[in-house]
């Protein structure tokens, strides 16, 4: 019997996991099911899956023959895989500002994996036109305090910015997707500019708990609000 549902923390602070291989198609997953495993990390599936994304809970996903390798730049982690590379971890935590490329080796550098700058020392970071996706916890707790997000950006995982020290984020119209908790306790957080597109359709549970922002404009997209 293939797996249909992964539980919530059914990996959690794992980190030596390293490889995780699915026979069947994608299954339904509870909260942070992968939070914690290894930087490394990519999940392999079948030619015959169906239903994943180049991203699962914000591991990279690759068919089981995808040659998959990691570079270090400037004291980033990246990982090299199927035509595209993803930052997975900062190496330092030195107090300098942080530009990530467009390219590694020639190939588009397209996502922030998940909890890959957490905690760092940085005040700030230049990212890609090429970044489509901020993985969960991403920046979590790190000494943060300005990005511009690119165009192009489609989803910002959970807790992405949780406790940085941002002053104001401008959310590009291309994001349809902003997880749960993803700038709580920003409590230097005073503006905010939502994305306006028919896909964004959910403020999430506590995505802006205990911030300082003063007034805020929700798009008409905007079908349900969760506890702020």
């Amino acid at each position: 019997k293939r797996v249909t549902w992964l539980d919530s923390y059914a990996f959690k602070d794992s980190p030596n996991l390293k490889e995780i291989i699915f026979q069947g198609n994608k299954p339904e997953l509870g909260d942070q099911v992968f939070s914690g495993i290894s930087s490394e990390a990519i999940i392999r599936i079948q030619e015959t899956s169906r239903g994943f994304d180049s991203f699962l809970d914000g591991i990279p996903v690759g068919y089981m023959d995808s040659v998959v390798n990691f570079l270090i730049q400037d004291e980033v982690r990246y990982l090299l895989h199927d035509g595209a590379a993803s930052v997975v971890a900062y190496t330092s935590n030195r107090r300098v500002d942080i530009t990530i490329p467009e390219e590694i080796e020639g190939l588009p550098v397209t996502s922030i994996g998940n909890e890959c700058f957490a905690d760092s020392n940085f005040s700030s970071i230049s990212l890609p036109a090429t970044i489509t996706s901020i993985g969960r916890g991403a920046f979590r707790n790190a000494n943060l305090r300005s990005i511009a997000l690119p165009d192009g950006l489609l989803t910002l995982g959970e807790s992405a910015f949780q406790g940085t020290q941002i002053g104001s984020i401008s959310i590009p119209d291309s994001v349809s997707s902003i997880g749960s908790q993803c700038f709580m306790e920003c409590t230097n957080l005073e503006t905010v500019k939502l994305p306006v597109n028919d896909e964004f359709k959910v403020i999430e549970p506590n995505t802006f708990r205990n911030s300082s922002i003063s007034e805020i404009i929700i798009p008409d997209s905007v079908e349900a609000i969760e506890r702020l």
